[in-house]
């Protein structure tokens, strides 16, 4: 099923197609619905309900009329939701596992004992261990390469608002809010996926001294005595390996058993998440080496641009963005680089406009999810700048009437914009920013100036605890502060701050020209 509405989850495309279903005598179905895409599978229990389904409301081709890339166009002869859905029989066989679950579900359903997640329940899972890394085409085949692995085992709960992972060694828990889940990908081998927009929460949980304890009891007798609550301490990594990609590798893999699975996933799928049945491709080692040194690589051709002015600044600024937000991989972004560079000096010479910081910009809200149901050439050099060139296009078009929304005025000025998380660094903007002293002191300037936020992995303010250690955190916000930010080949050191922007836990840091 393509185009339809984005905004449906799994139980929502269900409720839409019930009505619908039930006037043909279809009851036994499944639907599959990835989060925030725009594409569904409708699996029928039985062939002959697809085949009445499609003979009703499957997709036409109008004779003579043809598409920009020369296929037949199609008709629509579903709407949901005032979209025009267009089905067509997958090229796919289902699966014995979804044939499987459309008869357990008809089972619960006859037994009218159908499971409903409840506030005060739960989904566990036996954890056998665990990585983290990133997910990646290698040709049509979507695949996961793991950067850190632990063999750790533990447990793997899935509750109403997050995903508790508590490690039985090194006693560390894994708290990942459900709101951060972009799609969770389940594998016949005990496998999941989980694809996040940001770095999970990382806690170091420690019992009571056992020496402390005995001296407590003697001194106050065991009928009087009571266990202090274990203290936590926030953790900005598992370790330190996993430190180096934690703030961009946001694919975490973990492995349970795969016996009773499936049972296992319709009980998690009414936590309204995206879940997607796919084998996905290990992909253990590639040629580029680990994903370290592709960063390194990356920040290497950036200092060589700005030394070199090969690009100006504020598109290396973005081309850096891409990488440290996780939207593109590091060796990606390196060679989207050097097309940038070859296409700036074919635009000079042409006296043309090149690629501008708004075009590179609007980039950013094209970029999907790597997902089994994507497109593999979004993710390609090509595309790419195919997307810019007309990104640009456009930006020229609505220049006239919009103004150039990054020049400055007489009170505002744009600004690039850093925030520092327990676990990682990303850039933004710039954005508009009040003038200050310091700012209209140094006019042509302000791309040697940023704003630092130092805040949690959301976005929002670190909120004290008395119950729990911020130590780790607070040494590497000490550490961002003392040692700079590079950027571009620059390194941006704590300039000082004013009233307001201590307000909002931010700094002013600088670089020399």
């Amino acid at each position: 099923m393509h185009n339809v509405p984005a905004q449906l989850s799994d139980q929502g495309l269900k409720k839409e197609l019930e009505p619908i279903l039930r006037r043909l005598g279809i009851l036994n179905f499944l639907c599959d619905k990835p989060k925030r895409k725009s594409i569904g599978f409708l699996i029928f229990h039985r062939p002959e309900d697809g085949e009445r389904f499609l003979l009703l409301h499957g997709q036409e081709e109008i004779p003579g009329m043809m598409n920009a890339r020369g296929r037949p166009r199609l008709k629509s002869k579903l709407r949901i939701m005032g979209a025009d859905v267009f089905c067509s029989r997958s090229k796919k066989a289902p699966s014995k596992f979804a044939i499987q679950s459309l008869q357990h579900m008809a089972e619960q359903r006859a037994k009218d004992t159908l499971h409903k997640y409840e506030d005060n329940k739960h989904v566990s899972l036996r954890l056998l261990g665990f990585s983290c890394g990133y997910s990646m085409f290698r040709g049509e085949h979507f695949g996961y390469v793991p950067e850190v692995q632990w063999s750790d085992t533990g447990l793997m709960k899935f509750k109403k608002r997050a995903i508790i992972v508590k490690l039985d060694k090194s006693n560390y828990h894994i708290r990942i809010p459900l709101s951060t889940v972009i799609e969770l990908i389940w594998s016949r081998d005990g496998t999941l996926t989980l694809t996040l927009s940001t770095v999970p929460y990382f806690l170091s949980h420690e019992g009571p001294d056992p020496l402390t304890i005995a001296f407590q009891m003697l001194q106050l007798g065991s009928s009087k005595y009571h266990a202090a609550a274990p203290s936590r301490s926030r953790m900005c990594s598992l370790s330190a390996t996993h430190a180096d990609v934690a703030g961009q590798c946001l694919v975490y893999q973990f492995r349970v058993p795969s016996v009773d699975l499936m049972k296992d996933i319709l009980d998690i799928k009414d936590l309204e998440i995206a879940i997607i049945r796919h084998d996905v491709l290990p992909l253990n080692t590639l040629p580029m080496g680990v994903f370290q040194v592709q960063l390194k690589a990356l920040m290497d051709e950036l200092a060589t641009c700005t030394r070199n002015n090969s690009l100006p600044f504020g598109i290396l600024y973005q081309l850096q963005a891409l990488a440290y937000n996780a939207y593109l991989l590091p060796r990606t972004v390196q060679s989207l680089a050097q097309e940038l560079i070859k296409a700036y000096k074919e635009d000079a010479a042409a006296h043309r406009r090149p690629i501008s910081v708004l075009a590179m910009k609007k980039l950013f809200d094209m970029i999907d999810w790597p997902s089994p149901h994507g497109n593999p050439t979004d993710f390609e050099v090509g595309a790419l700048m195919m997307a810019l060139k007309q990104n640009q296009k456009d930006v020229l078009q609505d220049l006239a009437a919009s103004g150039d929304m990054l020049g400055p005025s007489d009170s505002l000025t744009p600004i690039h914009k850093v925030m520092v998380t327990p676990s990682r660094v990303t850039l933004h903007g710039p954005e508009l920013e009040p003038r200050n002293r310091i700012l209209r002191r140094f006019p042509n300037h302000h791309d040697f100036f940023i704003r630092v936020q130092f805040c949690d992995e959301n976005g929002q303010d670190l909120h004290f605890n008395s119950r729990i250690h911020y130590d780790d955190v607070f040494s590497r916000f000490k550490h961002v502060l003392t040692r700079g930010i590079q950027i571009a080949g620059r390194t941006y050191s704590f300039l000082g701050w004013s009233h307001s922007s201590l307000r909002s836990h931010a700094v002013w840091a600088s670089t020399e020209p």
